[in-house]
């Protein structure tokens, strides 16, 4: 087994890591294998469980030692004792690390615990011992989240533990009780934006859910959702989005490695702005998938894992994708660092190109799919279809900009000016002639005219307000009020 399979499909996944921890695992174990391809007496190729000894991981560290400073050195040693030791519990080996320079002194192997599940799937135990994770991993996951992608396991994991800590201890399936709920709630939404605290109280109710189902809760709770305020997308002009196209492809923005950005980033502008796909799956798109002028995203990449896509791409984007350098993996995007570094180095650009982005995290790759559906809508496109969402809502809520893509006829437009700089004589005669005239029509007892025929009067009497005097004259004695008037 490899050792990124063993932190991606295992020590991850159960150890409920954040994103940016598993990002640094993922760095020393790049480093790792980069030291190992080095070595005279090993075939070149990736760290695997048989890699694990404590001669290589202190010589590694040693290594290391020369290069970086040695608390950066130890910590990277530390994370491959801990890959070990996970290895050692699940067991894939049965040596454990012994004597090694940056493992703790004093600490002992422990087994695992077995769960406390029967044969049919329900906890043995009593609830109020069972903590929210081995419910989760014994019977939540296996029964809901089957084929779902590890990041919703992960997330699950990061509110267990986030709950725990507002707790102060691990958290039960007792806890899942309404006020207890309500509580760790209010307290998020001081922490955390509104749509976040929603995200979580669905996740507490689906877990809540099914225990209550196996008879594990004598009361199911229930939790309204909070107020999520609606906010307004914001996308990037044609212009704003040209400039950062040539910014991207200056030398100048970058300080090092220019070479390599300046083809980069401007390819990946170019394939989000012509497909709208989220910048995972553009990331993770294999080489054999590019056959021009198309370019096919597999399922598994995308979001939902639902179906595959097949985009055509311009000649311009397709001759920056053949520019590309070859990679070692096989990906279309050869990326050596973590994504975090990605998204660092992305954020100069923009930054550069003059758009703000501070505090805002959805403004950088994201930015570009939501402008690129907003500005194809507008042209008369179908946003919804282009970003493969199961509604219109969901694309004119998240990412449609008013300002791009509403053509249509504003109240500003049609209401009267308050600006007027007619004399205000004429403006008083204009709405006593127009009040009148609505009142005769009225009385009269004909029927309302046509908006064409009251703009026509409105011409005669040399006045545009003398139209909706006319209306609410009209309106006023219209019916009733003219019944008034006869009698």
């Amino acid at each position: 087994m490899y050792l990124d399979e063993l932190l991606h499909h295992h020590y991850a996944p159960i150890s409920g890591l954040l994103p940016g921890t598993i990002e640094r695992y993922h760095f020393s174990l790049l480093l790792f294998d980069r030291w190992l391809a080095k070595r005279p007496d090993r075939e070149p190729g990736k760290g695997t469980l048989a890699d694990f000894s404590d001669a290589t991981i202190a010589q590694f560290v040693s290594d290391r030692e020369r290069e970086v400073r040695r608390v950066t050195a130890r910590r990277d040693g530390s994370q491959l004792e801990c890959l070990w030791r996970h290895a050692c519990r699940a067991g894939l080996l049965t040596t454990w690390p012994r004597g090694a320079r940056t493992s703790r002194p004093g600490r002992k192997p422990t087994a695992v615990k077995p769960k406390a599940v029967d044969e049919k799937g329900d906890a043995t135990r009593d609830p109020s011992q069972t903590t929210l994770r081995d419910f989760f991993d014994n019977l939540y996951r296996p029964l809901r989240l089957r084929g779902k992608s590890p990041k919703t396991v992960l997330l699950y994991h990061c509110l267990f533990r986030t709950f725990g800590r507002f707790l102060g201890r691990d958290a039960t399936l007792t806890d899942l009780d309404e006020l207890v709920l309500a509580r760790y709630l209010e307290h998020r939404i001081t922490k955390v934006a509104p749509l976040t605290v929603e995200h979580e109280r669905q996740q507490l109710m689906a877990v809540s859910g099914l225990a209550w189902e196996r008879r594990l809760l004598e009361v199911k709770p229930t939790c309204p959702p909070g107020l999520i305020p609606e906010r307004a997308p914001v996308a990037w002009s044609i212009e704003q989005m040209a400039h950062l196209m040539a910014v991207a492809g200056d030398r100048k923005t970058y300080q090092r490695l220019a070479d390599f950005y300046t083809r980069l980033f401007p390819a990946m502008i170019s394939v989000i702005w012509e497909t709208g796909e989220r910048i995972g799956a553009i990331r993770d798109v294999d080489r054999a998938d590019f056959m021009r002028p198309h370019l096919l995203v597999r399922s598994e990449l995308r979001k939902g894992r639902k179906r595959d896509r097949v985009y055509n791409l311009s000649p311009a984007t397709c001759d920056r994708l053949d520019a590309l350098p070859p990679s070692e993996n096989g990906k279309l995007f050869y990326w050596p660092f973590s994504v975090t570094f990605l998204q660092i180095g992305f954020r100069r650009v923009i930054k550069k190109a003059g758009l703000n982005v501070e505090g805002k995290k959805r403004m950088l790759f994201h930015q570009i799919r939501r402008t690129a559906l907003t500005h194809y809508q507008a042209a008369g496109g179908n946003a919804c279809e282009m970003a493969d969402h199961s509604s219109d809502k969901i694309t004119k809520r998240w990412y449609l900009d008013p300002r791009i893509t509403d053509k249509g006829q504003k109240p500003c437009d049609v209401l009267p000016s308050l600006e007027s700089k007619a004399d205000p004589r004429l403006y008083s005669n204009a709405v006593l002639a127009g009040v009148e005239a609505g009142k005769a029509h009225a009385l009269a007892g004909l029927s309302r005219p046509s908006p064409e025929e009251v703009a026509a009067m409105a011409v005669a009497a040399g006045h545009s307000n003398f139209a909706a005097a006319f209306r609410n004259g009209f309106m006023s004695w219209f019916g009733d009020g003219a019944q008034r008037e006869a009698g």
